[in-house]
């Protein structure tokens, strides 16, 4: 059976042209290898707004796995805690809850 993959809006596009580029200095912040994935702490309908505010993280192949594997606890929930904490520096609790509508560090998952 084929599998068919939907076309990508023209605002995914745009945002991608946007996203971060890898150089060769780029490393993966778990194990220091060469990363190969870009992942956006915040995905599904926050993606978007993940490669908006640049709540994203250099992983290897083998770190983004894990992550993925995990989701809500161990290094996924510190990613999300750790880039939260960013964001509320920089915009504030009230702008995180507008757009995000949930706390990580604060709840009990």
């Amino acid at each position: 059976m084929e599998v068919r993959q939907f076309p990508k809006t023209k605002k995914c596009k745009a945002q991608k042209l946007k996203n971060l580029k890898p150089t060769l200095e780029d490393r993966c912040v778990y194990c220091g290898s060469p990363f190969s994935a870009t992942h956006e702490c915040f995905g599904a309908s926050n993606r978007m707004n993940s490669m908006k505010y640049h709540l994203q993280v250099r992983l290897c192949l083998k770190c983004h796995q894990d992550v993925h594997a995990h989701p809500l606890s161990g290094r996924d929930l510190q990613l999300k805690i750790e880039y939260q904490g960013k964001f509320i520096e920089q915009y504030g609790y009230d702008k995180w809850m507008k757009i995000f509508g949930r706390d990580y560090a604060n709840s009990n998952q």
